[in-house]
């Protein structure tokens, strides 16, 4: 479970050998690497050559971390992190406001939502 503190939200979640400490840093490595890029031009951009999965292990992951990183993957990008570079995941990232920003339905799910359902919008022509 994710709550809000000051600075942003924390996995409060009780994860196997602290596992919870290390998805948090992992949310934090994450947020200092995609706060680096310039969307204009996306000049130097590291880890192109690595997969999210190696970037994961390589700082410390372990399986609870990997499958939380999995599971952003799937839902974000339809894709394992073993599928996609931690460049073109920092870059999504950036692109769509942060990974704390897609992951709220506060935010990011309201944005996507059609209130009145898709149905509506389909024969909204033929309304008039």
């Amino acid at each position: 479970m994710w709550v809000s503190q000051a600075g942003g939200l924390k996995l409060i979640s009780q994860l196997p050998d602290g596992a919870g400490e290390v998805v948090n840093r992992m949310k934090e490595l994450f947020e200092e690497e995609y706060s680096k890029i310039d969307l204009e031009t996306f000049d130097n951009l590291p880890y192109d050559e690595v997969t999210l999965d190696q970037f994961v292990r390589s700082r410390g992951g372990g399986p609870a971390t990997l499958a939380t990183v999995a599971v952003w993957t799937r839902v974000m990008l339809g894709c394992e992190p073993s599928e996609v570079s931690a460049a073109y995941f920092f870059v999504y990232c950036k692109s769509q406001g942060g990974l704390m920003k897609m992951r709220s339905t506060k935010v990011q799910g309201k944005y996507v939502t059609i209130k009145t359902g898709y149905w509506q919008t389909q024969h909204s022509n033929f309304l008039g």
